[in-house]
């Protein structure tokens, strides 16, 4: 995306996909130190990794934003069905 910074696209994407979970993993190969992290974090990164990784820790963070994305599925899913049962006994 033409002038718009990692941090800027992380935050837009955050901030558009509210009613979906979104795992967003931030990679860098800046070497700021905690600045870096701490900026992606607050813009709605749910994990950071700076360049260069190892593979087999890029697929292992991958697979546990599934799990997350996963659960929160499943928890909007349980919430949707509550609310459907709470309606029913309100009639």
């Amino acid at each position: 995306m033409p002038n718009l910074t990692g941090i800027e696209v992380c935050r837009h994407m955050k901030e558009s996909s509210r009613a979906v979970p979104l795992y967003i993993i931030m990679l860098t190969a800046s070497r700021t130190g905690t600045e870096d992290v701490v900026a992606a974090l607050e813009a709605g990164a749910d994990d950071f990794i700076m360049k260069p990784f190892e593979s087999p820790e890029l697929h292992a963070r991958i697979h546990a934003g599934e799990r997350i994305v996963n659960l929160q599925l499943q928890l909007q899913q349980n919430i949707k069905e509550l609310k459907s049962c709470r309606m029913l006994w309100q009639k």
